[in-house]
């Protein structure tokens, strides 16, 4: 592999990664942020990519606004692209010098209280809609199911009946259909 460019030595390991059957979401992310680090780069030759020039890129994308989760996946997928190719006995640099951006606990938006009050005057009256609107704006607020989570849901996944005394419910959603259950309020 003497004389690889860069974007063919991305191209391989990304069909190593369909075989070793990655999602697609996994593998159409490293793939982008692997291909924007060999635009930065201008596609050398995977031998001579340094890790001064992985170091500079990150200094860069900070300066120029980029929140520490948007580094995430960049660096993981720069130290799992060398990790593979150096295990495939390949003289490149070392993946453990490339840095791990550690990801930020980010604190999720929740609707205080008087908000959610406001939001109910709107729909308080006895028709149709106002009472499934009532009832999804509660089923939110009590599971802390996201929008998108409640929308998506298909037939099959939808609210299971709780055990009432306890007043819970569980819901499955996401990749590995996870149930959980959520305390419900005496609304």
């Amino acid at each position: 592999n003497f004389g690889m460019l860069l974007s063919q030595a991305i191209d391989i390991y990304v069909t190593h990664l369909d075989a070793e059957h990655k999602s697609d979401a996994t593998m159409k992310g490293y793939r982008g942020s692997l291909m924007q680090f060999c635009l930065f780069v201008q596609d050398p030759l995977l031998q001579l990519v340094t890790v001064e020039q992985i170091d500079l890129y990150f200094r860069l994308k900070k300066q120029i606004g980029w929140k520490q989760n948007s580094m995430v996946v960049p660096s993981m997928a720069l130290r799992k692209f060398f990790e593979y190719w150096r295990r495939r006995g390949n003289q490149v640099l070392d993946y453990q010098m490339i840095p791990i951006v550690p990801k930020e606990g980010v604190q999720p938006r929740v609707a205080s209280n008087e908000s959610l009050e406001k939001i109910l005057a709107r729909c308080k009256g006895s028709d149709i809609y106002d009472v499934r609107n009532r009832a999804v704006i509660m089923l939110l607020a009590d599971t802390g199911m996201r929008n998108g989570e409640l929308c998506s849901m298909k037939s099959a996944e939808k609210i299971e009946d709780g055990d009432i005394s306890r007043r819970c419910s569980s819901y499955r959603f996401g990749e590995n259909a996870v149930w959980r259950e959520r305390k419900l309020s005496r609304r």
